[in-house]
């Protein structure tokens, strides 16, 4: 659905039905279905740096524990 919403849209928000924009999804499709662990992996390091705390954050945590 992402896709759809980003790369699969046309102007007025549609989904791009054309032979281009199926062929498109489709080859986006087989790499994320044929490299799902990687891609899988991919999304947990996304999610692992925006949610953890930064290095400068972890050694304040470290020097002063509550």
């Amino acid at each position: 659905m992402l896709f759809l919403g980003s790369i699969g849209s046309t102007d007025a928000g549609d989904v791009d039905t054309s032979p281009r924009g199926a062929a498109t999804l489709m080859v986006i499709a087989f790499v994320i279905g044929y490299r799902q662990s990687t891609f899988a992996e991919l999304v947990s390091r996304v999610v692992d740096v925006v949610l953890t705390p930064g290095q400068a954050a972890q050694s304040r945590l470290l020097r002063h524990p509550n």
